[in-house]
């Protein structure tokens, strides 16, 4: 009789702690590591759920997920992706340099645009121009602060009229965002009219 009572609060003690950890683990992936606590509290164990047989270079649906998602884009390349502005911009960035890499850190889209007009116009290296203008260091433009588009110019191509330059550039961004929005408008006002 002692035996079953001690053996029902070992059971109940075991199902307590263990019933709140199930709960907590409801809705995780496959292949995600958890860190449960151990006998020792300054020790805890790793245990990882899911497929025990997966092997580590294997992709799971949720691990992919989780990298997906870590990738964040900033907000002048979620403003361009998938518009016909940002389709036009992206042909004018050098081979392999998404949106997402090639706005990151410029003040707005009209600075951005600009910038990557300036470069196909003059010929100047995106990267270069970039770095110069966000005040990253490298070995061609030696910049230490922030410059502004015609700074940068100067920088880069002295012998240049980096105002004219700024001017044209700043006018082309206004009309690629100026087209864009008619035709963007254009389009969604057809499309109620056709819905109706």
């Amino acid at each position: 009789m002692r035996f079953t009572g001690i053996s029902a609060a070992v059971i109940a003690a075991w199902a307590l702690s263990v019933l709140p950890a199930q709960a907590g683990q409801r809705g995780k992936g496959v292949g995600q590591t958890h860190t449960h606590a151990a006998t020792s509290p300054a020790t805890p164990q790793r245990t990882t759920h899911g497929n025990p047989h997966a092997t580590s270079g294997a992709t799971t649906p949720s691990s992919t997920r989780t990298t997906t998602a870590s990738t964040s884009v900033n907000p002048i390349a979620q403003k361009l992706q998938g518009k016909p502005l940002g389709d036009r911009v992206q042909k004018m960035l050098p081979a392999g340099m998404t949106l997402n890499q090639a706005s990151s850190g410029f003040k707005n889209e009209g600075q951005f645009i600009a910038a990557v007009h300036v470069s196909q116009n003059l010929g100047i290296p995106f990267a270069q121009l970039k770095a110069a203008m966000l005040g990253a260091s490298t070995s061609s433009t030696g910049a230490s602060s922030p410059m502004s588009l015609g700074q940068a110019i100067q920088k880069l191509r002295p012998t240049l009229d980096a105002a004219t330059a700024v001017r044209r550039a700043e006018n082309e961004a206004d009309t690629d965002v100026r087209e864009t929005s008619k035709k963007t408008t254009t389009s969604s006002s057809k499309k109620r009219t056709t819905g109706k």
